[in-house]
């Protein structure tokens, strides 16, 4: 018997979006991106058979047509000797999803994750995940128009995937899974100050000037990736951090219980300065070492 561990990701994003498909088409051939691990398209039938698998099931209740397929897959391949219920062990497979996230924003989820099995004669065992403590979904910001990965950004992939788990500084460690918390999360309100604490992770060094601290060291972090966040905008970011922190008001206006336009474009901003660091870290050692110590911030990012 052979063993699979698979996450789809369905081409919801891709309807009505013909100019970013012409412009970044998405990965068409499959991607090596370990010994173990690819990316790329399933059988249409056994891709199929997993979403039919993984979704609820109602007595007496006709489903509906699914509206949507595979556009493609992360796939990890087991040992024989796999067990059909410990999916995802060692937490490659997610790991693997979740730096892809820092390489492009993607709605990459667990929805449809499962262990599959075959035999000489074909599949023969779908096993959904079982997935707690997280939610199985991921969203993303309506600013977002993209919602795949290009073929280049699955071979940048592919040089960081065979060095998990990565010797990183903690501070980038922990940069990284609350980027993966915050995408997780549907409410802007609670990723606001996910992010911002991700951001934190890497430029906090002293117990005092917490907001001079972030503000004056998270722009020069995003002037580094050609981003926009002068320091008023920094400050005005993490002052509503504290008040959503503290509980003191949700990410509203006097007209409107939704974000403003301007909170959600700051918020695309914020993330993908703290996305770019992680990655940048990932890929480049000279980098990470800057996080090693607090004496090494502070001479990069001077406040």
């Amino acid at each position: 018997m052979e063993y699979r561990d698979i996450v789809i990701h369905v081409n919801t994003g891709i309807f009505g979006n013909d100019a970013a498909l012409k412009e970044f088409p998405p990965i068409q051939e499959r991607v090596e991106l370990s010994d173990q691990i690819w990316l790329g398209r399933l059988d249409r039938e056994i891709a199929k058979l997993v979403m039919d698998t993984c979704e609820a099931k109602a007595f007496g209740i006709v489903p509906p047509a699914r509206q949507f397929a595979e556009l493609y897959s992360f796939v990890r391949d087991l040992p024989p000797n796999s067990d059909i219920y410990r999916w995802d062990e060692g937490s490659q497979l997610t790991s693997t999803v979740a730096i892809s996230r820092l390489l492009h924003p993607t709605s990459t989820g667990l929805a449809y994750a499962a262990r599959v099995a075959y035999g000489a004669e074909g599949l023969k065992w779908v096993y959904p995940a079982q997935v707690h403590g997280i939610s199985v979904d991921v969203f993303l910001s309506r600013n977002r128009t993209r919602d795949w990965l290009t073929e280049r950004e699955a071979r940048v992939l592919s040089e960081l995937v065979p060095r998990f788990p990565f010797a990183l500084p903690p501070r980038i460690h922990r940069a990284l899974w609350h980027h993966e918390y915050a995408a997780r999360t549907y409410y802007l309100d609670y990723r606001w100050t996910l992010v911002c604490t991700g951001l934190e992770a890497l430029v906090h060094t002293d117990k005092n000037g917490s907001t001079r601290q972030f503000t004056r060291r998270v722009s020069q972090l995003a002037s580094e990736f050609g981003l926009s966040l002068p320091e008023t905008d920094a400050r005005e970011a993490y002052d509503l951090r504290s008040q959503l922190a503290h509980g003191v008001s949700f990410l509203s206006t006097d007209t409107s219980n939704a974000p403003s336009p301007f909170q959600i474009q700051l918020y695309d901003r914020l993330e993908d300065t703290l996305r770019k660091a992680v990655l940048r870290a990932m890929r480049c050692e000279t980098f990470a070492n800057i996080f090693r110590t607090d004496d090494e911030i502070r001479r990069r990012w001077p406040i």
